[in-house]
């Protein structure tokens, strides 16, 4: 290691040195901190004192052998015996300075733990080298606590005796200590504050963490930091350990009660410990350092110094985090306050994000509840903080707090965090009837409590808007004079959602919400719901960018139902931004990040965007795989649930089986119709069975679909009304597309939709080819396929999330409309049929799919014969039309 800021020392040596070569004997204290490299700098100066090589006689001193009568000069001497005097043994060695034809250099390192009598030998060496040519130097630790040896010893004065004082190194001495080393030399001058030992242990490390919590982590550090402190005074050793439990800022009266010590013994070690370079202003250097201290002891030994801690802790008025985590090491627990302080502390812990620590202290509290209500207030508290890393770990307590609300065992605060879950995994009967007995008893709850029973109601009617034996908020419930309640404000922007009452009104909630939300978990669904509204909106930038935000902070092991959530949102973004491989990605990370069954009905989000992105992409082989993943019947009782039910038809449309895929959507509209919800932004259902019709060759269905779609959408929604207009279009005349479909491409520019685009783009450019307008038509399909190229799709031919004969080859029998059957085709085969079903010829198809005309011709032939026709003329009554591709 490089000896880094210590030439001013040696250089103090080398003088001591030259003045011992001309007979003037001297004697040198090398005194500084535990670790600041005093022994280094006597091993240094010996190798290379500066002019005549000397005699170098070595020892060194250990706290284990300072019983042990002249142990240190023994080492010197080794015939000196225990028993011999301390003042004729300093004769002896005066004796062999004399006789030696060399300078003679005596180091003893740790002087401070040498044996009394070996300390007054030298003492008495030392006042009688002045004029030999001999050199005496001690390492020496300045006690903090116990009385100075070397005072006691009675060592000379100056001249003879040099003080060379040794102190920690600066950031700059840190990095030439590290001598090119890969760490980052402000971190490591952080976590060790300058003390050489520690940066050498850091130094000797090959590679590894650059942040000062990893490097406190790595085990080089941990034995070095051992090796610091048992060198130390036990009381300084003690007083570590103490400080490390009880957290900063340090405070000699708790630390006296803990350690057994006396204040004023305490306020040394504590000083002890700054000069180490461990302490700064009474607080660790760093906040990895307490785990370190605490790393090696005996598990017993610490466990019941943290048992011993706790009671001080909350004595002290230490926060209840701090107390709660003494209470979790500790080897007993037996005080009275101990549960409401554990629950105090896991909400405090929820609060602030960290919900594996709330789950550790309201288990324990669950340990030590000697009745029902202790255990079923801190279960409660258990289900909140399990729920946010695997909900379905959580609802294996349900059962029991549905029983213990039911027999009003439960407060209303704990009974509507009972409810809370209850919705999330479609045990609505059992949540409406937690929700009837605290509205019995309304006149009894808190003002904060009705907020939150008027929350959940409006949750509850959201979610499930037909739940049976549910009136509906209670009337009044939101009144109140409290500030800002997170769960009301998320319920009301989730009842926009669904009513797109006050539109401006919620989005604008929207964004003061995200703007000005902490995530936790009282925010956690406003934050959704906020995401939601924005996405609805088409606000999709926004969206994004605000979605990243939250699954970044969401990112963590103890939140992972949280990250699944935004990034399951995510995921539908990126849909509706035409980003499929995004979308796909995103769905698949968030069924990934908690397991499906912990997902409740909310499933239904991840998996339909999932599947309807794989349709768009042409992988109906996974989307098949998709849809087979196992879901809860609950979900259908959601809005939620047409989620699937969309994606599940438009997967049926993909495969030809068009019959089913209209009885999908049908009944995704009759749904919102019976739970009164329309228009709603979130499913166009009507535009969906308006493709199908398209693909069954029954285009004035697919216009009244559309028509009535077109009359109850707001003007403000652009990408509604074009899917609208394209509709419309392919069931125009020829004459009249082509304009139809250049206001759909007018709309869909103002919106973030680049797939609807391209596919907009595309059926403009057919609508111009039909009437001869060439040259425009190739213009605008170069732009469709650059546009869908981007979106992860090859060519803009069918919009493969509505399904149609280019989506891929159908399932063997699968029907194409009203039951007759479609052999299966492959793609290649698909879009020439379909193509050629609707007029082109072989040429118009040869430029329109970039092949030669043969090769269309050869497709052809095997068309007809896989649908048993003759000739182009019979080919229109076997095969929808182009139209329905799109």
């Amino acid at each position: 290691m490089v000896l880094a800021e210590r030439e001013g020392q040696l250089e103090q040596l080398r003088a001591l040195y030259r003045e011992a070569l001309r007979g003037r004997g001297r004697a040198g204290v090398v005194s500084g901190p535990v670790g600041s490299g005093k022994t280094e700098l006597l091993h240094a100066f010996a190798r290379e004192p500066g002019g005549e090589a000397p005699l170098h006689l070595l020892a060194s001193a250990t706290r284990s052998e300072r019983g042990v009568p002249l142990g240190v000069v023994r080492q010197l001497l080794p015939a000196v015996g225990r028993d011999d005097d301390a003042h004729e043994t300093a004769l002896k060695l005066l004796a062999l300075i004399e006789r030696s034809d060399r300078p003679v250099l005596i180091s003893v390192d740790d002087a401070h733990l040498a044996d009394a009598p070996s300390l007054t030998c030298l003492a008495a060496l030392t006042r009688r080298i002045g004029g030999s040519r001999a050199l005496v130097l001690l390492g020496y630790v300045p006690p903090a606590v116990e009385g100075d040896p070397l005072l006691a010893a009675d060592l000379p004065p100056e001249p003879l005796l040099t003080r060379v004082p040794v102190g920690l190194l600066s950031g700059t001495g840190v990095a030439a200590a590290l001598d090119g080393a890969a760490h980052d030399p402000s971190a490591v001058h952080a976590l060790t504050g300058g003390n050489p030992r520690l940066v050498r242990a850091l130094r000797e490390l090959p590679d590894g963490p650059s942040d000062p919590g990893g490097l406190a982590r790595t085990p080089a550090f941990g034995r070095a930091l051992v090796s610091v402190l048992h060198r130390c005074e036990p009381a300084t050793l003690r007083a570590a350990r103490a400080l490390a439990v009880l957290g900063a800022p340090a405070r000699p009266v708790a630390l006296s009660r803990l350690t057994g010590l006396d204040t004023q013994t305490c306020a040394r070690a504590l000083r002890s410990l700054e000069e180490t370079g461990l302490l700064v202003n009474g607080r660790f250097a760093h906040e990895a350092l307490p785990a370190a201290v605490l790393g090696a002891m005996p598990a017993d030994e610490l466990s019941a110094l943290y048992a011993t801690a706790a009671p001080l802790l909350y004595a002290d008025g230490a926060p209840p985090r701090v107390v709660a985590r003494s209470l979790l090491a500790g080897n007993t627990v037996t005080e009275p306050w101990a549960i409401p302080l554990l629950h105090e502390a896991a909400e405090q812990a929820l609060t602030a994000g960290e919900p594996e620590e709330a789950v550790r202290c309201l288990t324990l509290a669950r340990e030590l509840a000697t009745d029902d209500g202790q255990r079923h207030a801190s279960t409660v508290l258990l289900i909140q903080a399990e729920w946010q890393a695997d909900p379905a770990a959580a609802g294996r307590h349900l059962t029991s707090l549905v029983e213990a609300a039911g027999s009003h065992a439960l407060s209303a605060r704990h009974t509507l965090a009972v409810v809370d879950q209850l919705l999330w995994f479609g045990r609505v009967e059992e949540a409406i009837g937690a929700l009837g007995r605290l509205t019995e008893m309304h006149d009894l709850l808190t003002p904060a409590e009705r907020k939150r029973l008027y929350a959940a109601e409006v949750w509850l009617s959201c979610l499930y808007p037909a739940a049976e034996g549910h009136a509906g908020p209670s009337a009044g419930g939101a009144r109140g004079g409290l500030g800002p309640e997170p769960a009301l404000e998320s319920a009301r922007m989730l009842s926009g959602l669904v009513s797109q009452e006050e539109a401006a009104l919620r989005l604008a909630d929207a964004e003061r919400a995200l703007q000005r939300q902490h995530l936790d978990e009282r925010t956690v669904f406003l934050c959704a719901n906020a995401l939601l509204t924005l996405t609805y909106r088409d606000r999709l930038q926004d969206a994004q960018r605000w979605c990243e935000r939250l699954m970044s902070r969401a990112a963590t092991p103890g939140t992972r139902t949280w990250h699944a959530l935004f990034t399951a949102l995510a995921a539908e973004i990126c849909f509706r931004r035409g980003d499929l491989a995004g979308a796909v990605g995103h769905a698949r990370a968030a069924l990934d990040l908690i397991p499906l069954r912990s997902w409740g009905i909310r499933v239904a989000v991840p998996l339909g965007i999932l599947v309807q992105a794989q349709v768009a992409l042409g992988d109906i082989e996974a989307a098949d795989a998709s849809l087979h993943l196992p879901v809860s019947d609950a979900m259908f009782q959601s809005p939620i649930g047409l989620y699937y039910l969309q994606a599940r038809g438009c997967y049926l449309t993909a495969i030809g089986r068009y019959a089913e895929a209209l009885e999908e959507f049908r009944t995704i509209g009759e749904l919102l119709e019976q739970w009164h919800i329309e228009p709603a932004p979130f499913m166009t259902w009507r535009i969906d069975m308006a493709r199908v019709h398209l693909a069954m060759g029954r285009p004035a269905k697919a216009r009244e679909l559309a028509d009535e779609e077109m009359e109850r959408t707001p003007l403000e929604d652009a990408r509604t009304r074009a899917r609208c207009l394209r509709v419309l279009a392919a069931g125009a005349d020829i004459g009249k597309q082509a304009g139809i479909y250049e206001h759909a491409v007018e709309l869909l520019r103002t919106c973030d939709a680049p797939l609807e685009l391209a596919y907009a783009l595309a059926e403009f450019a057919d609508a111009l080819e039909r009437v001869d307008e060439q040259p425009r038509a190739a213009e605008l399909r170069d732009r469709a396929r650059r546009l869908a190229q981007d979106c992860g799709v090859a060519e803009p031919y069918a919009e493969r999330s509505f399904g149609g004969p280019a989506t891929g080859p159908r399932e063997p029998g699968a029907s194409a409309g009203g039951g007759h059957a479609m052999p299966a085709l492959s793609e290649a085969e698909h879009r020439v049929a379909a193509l050629a079903s609707a007029g082109y010829s072989n040429r118009q198809i040869a430029k329109k799919l970039f092949v030669t005309v043969s090769t269309v011709e050869q497709h052809l032939t095997r068309v007809y014969r896989k649908l048993g026709v003759a000739r182009r003329s019979q080919l229109a009554g076997a095969y929808p039309s182009a139209s329905a591709v799109r």
